[in-house]
């Protein structure tokens, strides 16, 4: 899918996981290093997080850190109480390391975000399967 797709993707995965966005910070370009800008209303204590998102749809490379830190500062500019960072791919050691230090920061990749998907069946349709036990066989 498109880098825009793949962020609309990724804004309607985190919608079904409770974030309601606003229009800021869904250009393609000069986006101020966000996908996404919305808050989460946490059911439990009653509280509201700002919450920013960036999607990173590669091929092969990996988010290193040096994207995580540009994240990072983005976070900081909106004020964010955390952030999610999705990539289709993975994240080298150091970033995961990076989005430990300071502002919080959520990092979904390509394996987690199969699981995810599943588990909100976003954009896709369960399917149960039968499969014959022996009993079926030709075999008398």
């Amino acid at each position: 899918m498109s880098p825009k797709k793949f962020e609309a993707f990724s804004r309607a995965l985190l919608n079904q996981m409770g974030v309601e966005f606003t229009e800021k910070g869904v250009q393609i370009s000069n986006d101020g290093g966000i996908d996404g800008y919305g808050y989460h209303i946490d059911s439990n204590d009653f509280r509201t997080k700002r919450v920013v998102i960036q999607c990173k749809r590669y091929n092969a490379a990996p988010v290193s850190e040096p994207e995580i830190n540009q994240f990072l500062g983005a976070m900081n500019k909106y004020q964010a109480d955390y952030g999610v960072f999705i990539t289709n791919g993975r994240f080298t050691n150091a970033a995961r390391v990076a989005a430990r230090e300071g502002s919080p920061i959520t990092l979904i990749d390509g394996n987690e975000l199969v699981r995810l998907v599943i588990r909100y069946e976003l954009y896709i349709t369960p399917v149960k399967t039968y499969v014959l036990d022996e009993f079926y066989s030709l075999d008398e």
